[in-house]
């Protein structure tokens, strides 16, 4: 949630594409990435609690940006809006934000937060009770399964070359 999954390529395979003046080729690249990154992105879906399935496409995948040849992937703000019974308009990441890490009291001991709680909030019991469902849907081993899948589609990709 805070911190997204980053699918990176090795080195010698990131030293060939600098070499190449194509872009086209870079994108073959990035797109074969792309497909490692739905293994993350199914996985994620998964994890979340029944109720909030309906945000499915606050889960994204994003190309780096520069000279960069990668993605990351994880929740992204601002793309869907939650209106609840008193017609507040929120955005669907904060809400997965607060279900995953948890509010006041009951915050994740697993999540370095940027800010403490606040003075006039700290006496205050309860919250949310983090659910840690990012943590489930990005284990190491869903990662690898990632990097074999995005491997696979390049070197397949390689013998249409």
């Amino acid at each position: 949630m805070g911190d997204h999954v980053r699918i990176d390529i090795d080195s010698q395979v990131e030293n060939m594409f600098r070499n190449w003046k194509d872009p086209v080729k870079k994108k073959v690249l990035v797109g074969c990435y792309r497909k490692g990154a739905t293994i993350i992105k199914r996985e994620l879906y998964n994890a979340l609690p029944s109720e909030f399935k309906q945000f499915k496409s606050v889960l994204k995948a994003k190309s780096m940006k520069g000279k960069n040849i990668g993605l990351w992937v994880g929740f992204y703000a601002k793309s869907v809006k939650y209106v609840n019974k008193r017609s507040q308009v929120w955005d669907a990441y904060f809400l997965l934000y607060w279900q995953n890490y948890g509010t006041l009291q009951n915050r994740s001991k697993s999540n370095q937060f940027k800010t403490a709680i606040r003075s006039k909030s700290k006496r205050k019991k309860g919250g949310l009770k983090p659910l840690e469902f990012y943590e489930k849907g990005t284990s190491e081993s869903i990662i690898d399964r990632a990097g074999v899948k995005a491997v696979e589609s390049f070197e397949k990709s390689l013998t249409d070359f």
